[in-house]
């Protein structure tokens, strides 16, 4: 399981997740999963981070709430030649070449 936490808040203690039983990977799905873990893996500060996300969210809500008109931001899609997820996550990972903290 590769979960991706971002904010202090988000931190559960080991106990808390549940993880399925009788799940079956194949030799090449955990090789992929262990050059995530060790690519993406890293020693920081998590109280560094802000929660930037929520705090627009409640900015709409304010505004909403007092009856103002909120422009919108346009999402930008990026779409991908490959539909395989492994070959996918493979050119991920070719072209990250720093190690991220998060």
């Amino acid at each position: 399981m590769l979960q991706q936490l971002r904010f202090e808040e988000e931190l559960r203690s080991a106990d808390e997740i549940k993880i399925p039983k009788g799940i079956q990977l194949s030799a090449k799905e955990m090789t992929m999963a262990v050059e995530l873990i060790k690519k993406h893996s890293g020693k920081f500060d998590i109280s560094k981070y802000q929660d930037e996300y929520k705090k627009e969210l409640m900015k709409i809500i304010r505004s909403k709430a007092s009856g103002k008109k909120i422009a919108r931001k346009k999402l930008e899609v990026v779409y991908t030649k490959k539909d395989d997820l492994v070959e996918q996550l493979k050119a991920s990972l070719s072209k990250t070449s720093k190690k991220r903290a998060s």
